[in-house]
């Protein structure tokens, strides 16, 4: 499929207060680490703690665990909007729902855990505790969530939903693919694409890919490609051309970077859609050479 052919599912961005960005991506964040906890406690454990991810929902506004094995299994859900808390079933059917506005991390715990225990779940080794630390800082389990910037908010599902279609897209273009996952780490929507040429000396290199609330690395909301590579890998002088406004970072962390603001700047959605889906593709282009060329 051509690409261009996706760029009527983009979704326009316009330009808000960066600070409200932040705040309302840094709520989210620590709000999300109610699905982490489930996922970690209640979901079997996976390679690479897969089970503490979530999926994203664009039509939902929602982030989504994992299927959590109850005698009817259900699934935890949270509008990241609105901060509502759903008890979902296998079929993402709304079961219940409650407040996570105006009550704390540990009140919304409570309703995961009471809900998840009446629908046959065993709750006695569920707790609060990750053994993380988040880019965000340490969640305060009794500080209340509040709904501020709601129209910001609606811009951080465009974020998300955008970087979801242009990575399906990708995965379809690239093998050895894995799946769009959405950390609660990081709080990245992500996926990778592993190493083409695989060797003995190469074969835990690849290549991630996605988007970003923000990290040391920048400061603003960004979709972001980084390689994963040993102390030996160095960048090539000089630096493959990209495109799409895209910059590359040459620091501890190797990669390419598209600020959400470098987009803003594009009142079109179709240009909008253009400079990103090109700084992937020269991206991605460029890192997939680099590290199986080492």
């Amino acid at each position: 499929m051509d690409i261009q052919i996706l760029s009527k599912k983009w979704m326009p961005l316009k330009p808000v207060l960066l600070k409200g960005v932040r705040e309302v991506l840094s709520n989210q964040h620590f709000a999300i680490q109610l699905l982490a906890v489930t996922g970690k406690h209640m979901i079997p454990p996976a390679k690479n703690e897969e089970n503490t991810t979530m999926e994203f929902s664009a039509s939902r506004k929602m982030m989504i665990t994992d299927k959590i094995p109850t005698e009817k299994p259900v699934r935890i859900g949270l509008n990241v909007v609105d901060f509502t808390l759903y008890i979902l079933s296998s079929r993402l059917e709304e079961l219940q729902m409650g407040d996570l506005a105006n009550h704390t991390t540990t009140e919304g715990f409570n309703f995961i855990k009471k809900h998840l225990a009446d629908y046959g779940a065993n709750v006695s080794a569920f707790d609060l505790s990750i053994d993380y630390n988040l880019s965000t800082g340490p969640v305060d389990k009794e500080k209340s969530f509040s709904v501020e910037y709601p129209s910001i908010a609606e811009e951080t599902v465009k974020y998300r939903a955008n970087a979801k279609f242009l990575l399906q897209f990708f995965n379809r273009v690239f093998k050895h693919t894995s799946d769009i996952r959405v950390w609660p780490h990081n709080f990245c929507t992500s996926s990778q694409i592993f190493n083409p040429v695989t060797t003995k000396e190469n074969s835990d290199r690849s290549v991630e890919y996605g988007f970003s609330p923000q990290n040391d690395t920048v400061d603003e909301p960004h979709f972001y490609i980084k390689i994963h590579a040993d102390k030996n890998f160095s960048y090539p002088d000089p630096l493959p051309d990209l495109r799409g406004g895209g910059r590359w970072k040459e620091s501890d962390w190797k990669g390419a970077y598209l600020r959400i603001s470098d987009i803003w700047v594009h009142d079109k959605p179709e240009n909008q859609f253009n400079i990103t889906s090109e700084f992937f593709s020269s991206g991605l282009e460029a890192a997939l050479k680099m590290i199986s060329k080492h």
